[in-house]
């Protein structure tokens, strides 16, 4: 069945264009073209630099009035979009969230100030244009809420997830089940039950280390121990940062990816941007067991999320 599932996912095409031929691009895209702004980073800048430096020219141009705004669909003759129902636009609502997703705090985690004026969201730590994404593995505490909403406040925070050696100790106990142990239980890949506090998803930790699954081995020891060659760290300590992370995804054409999360928790992205508000206080006040350092300079308040919701429906597009 898993062959099977991944044959499908590897057919799946995307177009790049509408049926005119014309390059599908979101309002945020055009935004970009009808202000001459840089689209992709330049040889040798990194993703997180070049949405810096994005930041700091539309601010200039802001400055200067000279900022154009987008109000219908350029590549289609109705000027709206072929596969979502909201207006085509990027206006000074989507600019607005634009510079809240693109802003950090000055250290962190953020200040008690930045905190009360906001407008904070840091999300280019995770989520750097124009993918996106950093590709990267982040534990932003959906594990933790899913988790405590069921069996308490406070409880993933006790669970008791064992080291590197009880688990390789006994495979079948701890580990997801693969061709080479089609009986193991796999506690630590499912879904929490009120019935059995034993069971939750823990994400990359079910996969470092596992010997079932050499070929990802590499790349996340890097990402575990940031990008640090070689790597001063042991397997034992890395485990333990693997707990509840997850793959960063993309954030183009969200329109068409809910519900969100990697377990659908939440129907609507205001839902989600104040799932990263409370648990950007949790990292902060230390009770977000393995959380991501990063989500500790997000500094918004309830009144910034209608316009970052606004930008990130922006980026959809109309991918076929």
């Amino acid at each position: 069945m898993v062959k099977v599932v991944a044959a499908y996912v590897n057919g799946l095409l995307f177009s790049q264009t509408d049926d005119n031929g014309a390059l599908i691009r979101s309002p945020f895209d055009v935004f970009l073209t009808i202000n001459a702004l840089a689209q992709q980073p330049d040889p040798n800048e990194t993703p997180m630099d070049y949405s810096r430096r994005l930041l700091q020219l539309i601010q200039t141009r802001e400055l200067a009035g000279t900022l154009q705004f987008v109000t219908s669909n350029p590549n289609r003759t109705d000027g709206q979009f072929q596969f979502h129902s909201q207006p085509f636009v990027f206006g000074a609502v989507e600019l607005q969230g634009l510079k809240m997703f693109l802003s950090e705090p000055a250290a962190i985690p953020a200040s008690p100030a930045e905190l009360t004026a906001g407008k904070i969201g840091n999300c280019l730590a995770c989520h750097p244009a124009p993918n996106f994404t950093d590709f990267t593995l982040h534990n932003t505490g959906t594990t933790q809420r899913e988790y405590d909403l069921i069996h308490g406040s406070g409880q993933f925070s006790g669970l008791v997830i064992p080291n590197l050696a009880t688990r390789d100790a006994n495979y079948n106990a701890y580990l997801p089940a693969t061709e080479n142990h089609p009986n193991a239980s796999e506690p630590f890949r499912e879904i929490p039950v009120l019935a059995n506090p034993a069971l939750t998803d823990l994400g990359a930790w079910n996969v470092f280390a596992n010997p079932d699954m050499p070929a990802p081995q590499a790349k996340i020891t890097a990402i575990l121990c940031d990008d640090q060659q070689p790597c001063p760290l042991s397997n034992a300590v890395l485990l333990d940062r693997a707990i509840a992370r997850f793959k960063t995804p993309g954030l183009r054409d969200l329109g068409h990816s809910a519900p969100y999360m990697h377990t659908g928790q939440f129907d609507g992205l205001g839902n989600v941007l104040q799932f990263y508000r409370g648990t950007s206080d949790q990292a902060r006040a230390g009770t977000l067991r393995n959380g991501d350092i990063q989500i500790q300079g997000i500094a918004l308040t309830a009144g910034d999320l209608p316009a970052l919701t606004s930008f990130l429906n922006s980026l959809n597009e109309d991918y076929q």
